[in-house]
């Protein structure tokens, strides 16, 4: 994107120019400092719906990536272009069971877990235990997927795919 030449100011080829590996900040701030003050507007007018696209793509790509595990949380991407290293981070969201009622009654049903456990870990006033929900997922497959039934992690923050800090 050359502003000497008499190529309009097109979304096109805005997204073309800043999608460009190899266009940087410096890069960008000549283009905008060479701009005529009249097409500022429009720059900025062009620069916004593709600010908005391009964020909708990477939430949808994060989610993506996280809801079927392509990248596992806490892992890293190397970009095959670059070669810059990306860790997929954030803060994980908690569990929540929305039916606790439901779960402390599919365990007794498991038979495989005692009326004190699920007291415990499922405590009468519907407070949860994690930690004691996670042991006893650990005891048996149909334990662990009884438990994955009833609870779920709200999300808390999404996971990034962002460069890793050296």
């Amino acid at each position: 994107m050359t502003t000497e030449t008499a190529i309009p100011l097109t979304s096109a080829a805005l997204a073309l120019f800043v999608a460009d590996p190899h266009t940087g900040e410096d890069e960008v701030e000549r283009v905008v400092a060479r701009l005529p003050a009249e097409q500022v507007p429009l720059l900025v007018a062009r620069a916004t719906p593709i600010r908005r696209l391009l964020e909708t793509v990477e939430t949808m790509g994060e989610g993506r990536i996280s809801a079927e595990r392509i990248i596992d949380f806490g892992g890293e991407w190397i970009d095959p272009e670059t070669g810059e290293i990306f860790a997929f981070s954030g803060d994980p969201g908690e569990y929540e069971v929305k039916d606790p009622e439901g779960l402390r009654a599919a365990l007794r049903a498991t038979h495989k877990v005692s009326q004190v456990e699920i007291d415990i870990a499922v405590r009468p006033t519907y407070k949860l235990d994690n930690v004691q929900l996670n042991l006893l997922a650990r005891r048996a497959d149909e334990v662990r997927e009884v438990i994955e039934d009833f609870r779920g992690r709200r999300p808390w923050r999404p996971a990034h795919l962002r460069p890793k800090e050296k």
